[in-house]
């Protein structure tokens, strides 16, 4: 078997090189395992660039909005109004984009993406010369709902592609890049408004959307085709991800030998169950099916090694009907996730965790101005640091979770839960202190770093979680999220406009309506941080899912179904 398992290896080799790998199959094996390991570093490196991208030209707007408000003379809850016009396309596009890279493969979803974001950030500053608020409106939403569909696409594909003892540095090296994105566009703006190019600030949105031009060729070179086998067993036990069969990212000539010999070895070498994962969470609102595997396996329906998979009876074509499936039958799948408590926590989660990030990510240019009046040319100084502090804790974060599951067997959930908790109580912490004790911009920088820094471990936590309990669904579920996140940001950007505006009504200084600001983003992150800690699991669900959907009836359900079916027509008649 192992030799079968190298014959894509030998392929074109002389006879010689053939026998002297057959004789060294562990340097053959180390081969693979280079192989493997450049084609997912490949692959999360051209997505990480991708959600770069994607933060630069979402930050764009909010980078230049304070020349922009002085150009066209916006209020506060005008400029909230322009900023959040980018979360209604959005947020509805992430479910769209979840289903489509669960049904269709996120390759294409990412890729037109990126195109249309690119595009529509290109024509902005035409929009608002021409057409005024509506058009810009228009323009954003448009960018909004083109941005929606990528991380949906690329959690999607990790799911897939990508070996599950990587899923937590996979998640959180892809989350963790976008924010470099963020320190360009407040770093690098300044600059081009300055340059008065083109008039200045619209240089910035034309200088983004181009950055997006190399990237496209490189990845319809490179981007993967093959989707890796996932382990179905109850709850959620990570394979060995060293054999061929569960090698991501294979090329195509090798796709079907190495298919072939993961089936052999799956069949002969039955995942082996384990103690790192939460085996008695409990769903305080539903009826576990306890039993079911059991029974089902004892009667000969289910393999007893595969608990969760009902023996496949139907035909092939049922197959890619059900892979074509219309989005209600993915709505269907949602509403069933709906019944785990887990899947609320990580709704939840998303959406306190969110509420604050988005809120700050664009209203920071227009605090530092604000409170502490620094000029246009000195804002990226204090704007980009937090967000330098914030990508490298996210890489370390992931790398930490992978390494306490992996090396220091801690228990998934033990280690979602920590990372979480101290992402959110650090995080409020931080910004209590930029809205109550920093006087300076430098005291706001460190506070803000310190909250940045913290907020990132949840990286390792909740951005991983969806690929904890479903990870045939992980588009889907990762959508879900992170559409109740962009709600949060739908709410927050305009709220802080409105806070800011009735709090200078009732003549407030600036330091106490920032204070107020800063209060909400900490309150959200301690609200989050209770119902993480009470409900989060780490117990697959989508298994489940499939095992409901595919049981066939009992014969005393089959025989009921057929008396009712038969009365039925006797009445008709």
């Amino acid at each position: 078997m192992v030799l079968d398992c190298l014959k894509p290896l030998t392929r074109g080799r002389s006879a010689s090189a053939r026998d002297s790998i057959s004789t060294c199959p562990a340097a053959a094996m180390r081969q693979e395992e280079r192989r493997r390991t450049r084609r997912v570093t490949l692959f999360l490196t051209l997505c990480s660039v991708c959600m770069l991208l994607n933060f630069l030209c979402r930050q764009c707007l909010a980078s230049v909005m304070v020349p922009m408000a002085r150009e066209f003379s916006w209020d506060k809850s005008t400029q909230g109004f322009v900023l959040q016009a980018f979360y209604w396309g959005y947020a509805p596009a992430q479910l769209l984009g979840g289903w489509l890279a669960d049904a269709m493969g996120g390759q294409m979803v990412l890729l037109a993406g990126i195109i249309v974001w690119s595009a529509a950030t290109a024509l902005t500053p035409l929009s608002v010369k021409i057409g005024g608020l509506p058009l810009i409106f228009l323009v954003r939403l448009v960018v909004g709902a083109s941005q929606g569909v990528a991380f949906p696409a690329i959690n999607a594909m990790i799911g897939k592609y990508v070996p599950s003892n990587l899923h937590s540095i996979a998640a959180a090296s892809t989350t963790a890049a976008a924010y470099p994105g963020v320190v360009l566009a407040f770093f690098i703006t300044p600059l081009l408004v300055e340059s008065q190019l083109l008039g200045g600030w619209p240089l910035v949105f034309y200088v983004y959307a181009v950055m997006a031009v190399p990237w496209i060729p490189l990845w319809l070179a490179t981007s993967p085709r093959r989707r890796l086998p996932h382990n179905t067993t109850k709850n959620h036990h990570r394979q060995d991800d060293s054999s061929p069969s569960s090698s991501p990212l294979l090329s195509h000539q090798d796709h079907h030998q190495d298919h072939t010999n993961g089936t052999k070895a799956a069949a002969a070498h039955p995942p082996l169950g384990g103690s790192l994962y939460d085996e008695e969470a409990t769903t305080p609102w539903r009826d576990e099916e306890q039993g079911i595997s059991a029974s089902a396996a004892a009667a000969g329906d289910i393999s007893p090694t595969m608990p969760c998979l009902a023996r496949r009876t139907s035909k092939p074509e049922d197959g890619r009907r059900r892979r074509g499936g219309a989005l209600h039958g993915e709505m269907g799948v949602l509403v069933d996730f709906l019944q785990h408590r887990s899947v609320w926590a990580l709704l939840i989660a998303q959406y306190c965790h969110c509420w604050p990030l988005i809120g700050l990510l664009n209203w920071l240019p227009v605090f530092v101005s604000d409170r502490y009046h620094v000029a246009m040319s000195g804002l990226g100084y204090y704007t980009c640091v937090p967000y330098i502090v914030q990508s490298c804790t996210g890489f370390a974060a992931g790398t930490l979770a992978d390494h306490l599951i992996n090396v220091a067997r801690w228990r998934v959930r033990t280690v979602r839960r920590v990372l979480q908790v101290f992402a959110m109580v650090g995080a409020a912490t931080g910004l209590l202190g930029v809205g109550f004790v920093a006087s300076t911009p430098l005291e706001a920088t460190l506070f803000l770093s310190l909250a940045a820094g913290c907020h990132a471990f949840a990286y390792g936590a909740m951005c991983a979680n969806h690929l904890d309990l479903a990870p045939s669904k992980a588009g889907l579920l990762f959508s879900a999220g992170n559409t109740c996140g962009m709600v949060g940001g739908l709410v927050a950007v305009p709220a802080v406009g409105f806070v800011l505006e009735k709090a200078h009504e009732y003549g407030l200084s600036d330091a106490h309506r920032w204070g107020a600001v800063f209060a909400l983003f900490a309150a959200h992150y301690l609200v989050g941080a209770s119902v993480w800690m009470s409900w989060c699991s780490d117990k697959r669900i989508d298994s489940e899912h499939r095992c409901r959907q595919e049981q066939p009836p009992s014969p005393a359900a089959a025989a009921a179904a057929l008396a009712g079916g038969a009365r039925g027509r006797r009445v008709g008649a």
